[in-house]
């Protein structure tokens, strides 16, 4: 048990105390651009998916200004897309 809350405090520790940057308007290592980005979800996957997508799609309008467009077809798509499902 001790063990189990001192990872826990440490992982809590090194995400506060992180200089790391999610959001940045220049490109950075290991990232992608959200302008023209999409949200896939499939047509017929889960409601709980249809509904996260639509969560992610308010939380980077939010904090973007952005709203990226949901789509449920891959074949003429072009650019990048966050994928979802199950």
């Amino acid at each position: 048990m001790i063990k189990k809350f001192l990872f826990i405090s440490s992982f809590v520790c090194y995400i506060t105390d992180s200089n790391a940057q999610l959001i940045s308007a220049s490109s950075l290592p290991n990232s992608f651009s959200l302008n023209g980005a999409k949200i896939y979800t499939d047509a017929e996957d889960y409601s709980l998916i249809k509904k996260s997508a639509a969560l992610l799609q308010q939380d980077i309008e939010l904090v973007t200004g952005q709203k990226l467009s949901i789509i449920h077809d891959l074949n003429t798509t072009k650019g990048n897309i966050i994928i979802i499902g199950s």
